[in-house]
């Protein structure tokens, strides 16, 4: 079962294990004409009496759970509704869990925003937790949740800080604002927050659902980093975009950094790697092909 299943990486997940032959039960708010192929979907908004329902009948036996808000701007608009949205719904699923099918494994799709601005790279699951938004607070506050209902319940719990996701598909964050603003027509010059020097750990979505498939396979429980280990200042980004668009645009960075963003990342990946975990795909093949989806299935010059 997958909560958040219309979402950029819920919906990747569903794909994946619909491939890997696993009966799999989409759940989302809504879902679009791209939403995944699976073998049922189940349109809801948690919290909702009927997910204990479905849970009953369809009896998971992993629980991938991506239902929540995904925005630190929007968190600092609405905190209440962030929290409402991330450790309440996250406790609403575990609740219905122990009380339903506490043989479930749950994997909770947190974020590296726990870490806040680490005093030190790479970062390691050990290191001071540090939220600098809301949404940040929240994560953590979920990861605290999934850590109650293992330690008083026996709930499996798997907890993953997943730093900069991107991949075909994802219609927000730095990845996909470059691209639409190094095609817009009529803008000259591209702004880009911050100095170009602030840097992000960029993982694939297929490389974080490899990641998934490697921790259940093993039954792991407990946190992991889901990262590439490597650190990628914003600037180099911004070239290897412009390459792969064969765009000249000038870009001009603000200096400023917008409330709530970290100034650098890197993960120690050493915990997960131990597993045989590697990623598959490299930034600069995989901005290729984010930007030939981006042209050819997303982009139309009239946006």
């Amino acid at each position: 079962m997958v909560t958040g299943a219309n979402g950029f990486l819920g919906s990747f997940f569903c794909n994946y294990f619909s491939e890997q032959g696993h009966a799999v039960l989409a759940l989302s708010r809504k879902f679009s004409d791209t939403s995944p192929c699976v073998w049922e979907r189940c349109e809801m908004t948690l919290p909702d009496s009927r997910f204990v329902e479905r849970v009953c009948s369809f009896r998971p036996t992993v629980l991938i759970h991506c239902a929540g808000t995904s925005s630190v701007a929007v968190s600092y608009e609405a905190p209440y509704e962030d929290f409402l949205n991330s450790p309440s719904t996250c406790a609403f699923v575990l609740e219905t869990l122990r009380t339903a099918a506490d043989h479930c494994f749950f994997v909770l799709v947190s974020s590296a925003s726990v870490y806040g601005n680490p005093p030190q790279l790479p970062v390691a699951e050990l290191a001071p937790v540090a939220p600098l938004s809301p949404y940040g607070y929240h994560k953590w506050m979920s990861e605290k949740v999934v850590e109650e209902y293992s330690r008083c319940y026996g709930i499996r719990g798997l907890t993953l800080r997943v730093f900069s996701a991107y991949g075909e598909g994802l219609r927000k964050q730095v990845v996909f604002d470059l691209c639409r603003k190094l095609l817009t027509p009529g803008v000259d010059v591209v702004e880009v927050f911050g100095t170009g020097e602030e840097s992000r750990d960029f993982i694939h979505v297929a490389d974080i659902a490899l990641a998934i498939d490697t921790l259940l396979t093993h039954g792991e429980t407990g946190v992991f980093n889901i990262a590439s280990g490597s650190e990628v200042p914003i600037r180099t980004l911004v070239t290897l975009i412009k390459r792969c668009l064969q765009v000249e645009k000038p870009v001009c960075f603000t200096g400023s950094v917008r409330v709530g963003d970290p100034m650098r990342w890197q993960a120690d990946i050493s915990k997960i790697s131990r597993l045989g975990f590697q990623p598959t795909i490299m930034l600069e093949q995989g901005i290729k092909r984010y930007c030939d989806w981006f042209v050819n299935n997303y982009w139309r010059p009239s946006r």
